[in-house]
């Protein structure tokens, strides 16, 4: 499984124009995305919890898409896209944000679009499925 993972990120075309807001606690998790996104010639900012990713995104509103974990301390996922939907400024109602999430229940899913998210992505993740999600997103 681990050689197969290795030969699809291989096959994905590389460049990706797109700035991307990876929310995880997981530093483990973070850099294996950040080595992906660079390979891929993504630009990269990172939160560690959901009010981490609130604040960057007030603060700088450039991003392209966000990658958000469901389960972290201070604020989980589901909450941090609910206050993000919430704002005023249409950036927020169109910014797209994929769960990243280790496991995938019916009820989930359910939550995952009730909370307003776009996708989502297991973990770990399959990096031809992680270029083909973000592909979508990308500045033209």
């Amino acid at each position: 499984m681990v050689e197969q993972k290795a030969n699809n990120i291989n096959k994905v075309d590389t460049n990706l124009n797109i700035n991307v807001l990876v929310v995880d606690d997981n530093q483990i998790n973070r850099l294996l995305i950040n080595k992906v996104l660079k390979k891929w010639g993504a630009n990269a900012d990172f939160a560690e919890n959901g009010q981490e990713a609130i604040d960057k995104l007030e603060e700088h509103k450039n991003f392209d898409v966000v990658l958000m974990d469901i389960h972290m301390p201070i604020m989980g996922g589901l909450e941090a896209t609910g206050v993000i939907r919430a704002k005023t400024d249409t950036y927020f109602h169109n910014l797209p944000i994929i769960a990243l999430t280790a496991s995938m229940l019916s009820n989930q899913m359910g939550q995952i679009e009730t909370a307003g998210m776009n996708d989502y992505i297991l973990k770990p993740f399959d990096p031809a499925t992680l270029h083909e999600k973000l592909s979508r997103y990308q500045k033209q």
